[in-house]
């Protein structure tokens, strides 16, 4: 009670929110009718500028009650064979919305990094922490940094995020389910290289690399968590 008279919680909360919108419109011209509910992604374009692509991701009700990396991989289990989203312009935004539609995330979850200017294959290969470079890396900002082979390989977990190198011009990012051979470093890995369907789009599926140091090393780990 107010003044002798009796107040609407849900009808003052109302006006509130009305007021806020109503200042934000004014003040900051926001357009609150285009903002989507749904998942946004920034991609570049060939021109090199960035466009937004946005998708609606439903968290199945199943995974709800799941550890972060659980999630992910019965996730995984369902995408298989499932041609790559819209917004998966790159091997990293085709999982990234897997991890997104596990209700988790990875950005700011560096569990790992190679050092600036580490080299792989007499030079050939050559890490950087400058930004958009092709084998990117961020030492200043991952838990642990420049770890020897062995004990980078070890400490992978099914679920995490791989950043690796692909060949000597290209990067990949995928993620990791198993050893299928741990001594000789083959691991299965879930990304979107699967056969192309009838419309052409790459599927998500599962393959093997040889993440050893001489043929396909990874540089960058990531740990999903949940949102």
């Amino acid at each position: 009670i107010k003044g002798g008279t009796f107040w609407n919680w849900e009808m003052g909360m109302s006006k509130v929110a009305s007021l806020l919108r109503t200042e934000a419109v004014k003040r900051f011209n926001v357009n609150f009718d285009s903002i989507p509910d749904s998942a946004t992604f920034l991609e570049k374009t060939a021109s090199g500028t960035e466009e937004e692509v946005c998708e609606k991701i439903e968290i199945s009700s199943e995974i709800v009650s799941l550890p972060a990396k659980e999630r992910v991989l019965k996730t995984i289990e369902d995408l298989e064979g499932e041609p790559r989203p819209e917004s998966g312009k790159s091997c990293y935004s085709a999982v990234q919305y897997i991890y997104e539609k596990a209700g988790t995330y990875t950005e700011g979850n560096c569990l790992y990094s190679d050092e600036d200017n580490k080299e792989y294959f007499n030079g050939d290969v050559l890490t950087s922490a400058k930004k958009d470079s092709v084998f990117q890396v961020n030492p200043t900002r991952c838990q642990y940094v420049n770890w020897e082979e062995e004990v980078k390989l070890a400490r992978i977990e099914a679920g995490d995020l791989l950043s690796f190198v692909f060949d000597d011009a290209r990067g990949h990012n995928a993620i990791f389910i198993e050893w299928v051979d741990e001594e000789k470093r083959i691991a299965q890995v879930f990304d979107w290289n699967g056969p192309a369907n009838r419309e052409g789009i790459p599927t998500y599926g599962y393959a093997e690399y040889d993440l050893s140091d001489d043929s396909h090393p990874v540089y960058m780990v990531w740990e999903p968590r949940i949102k």
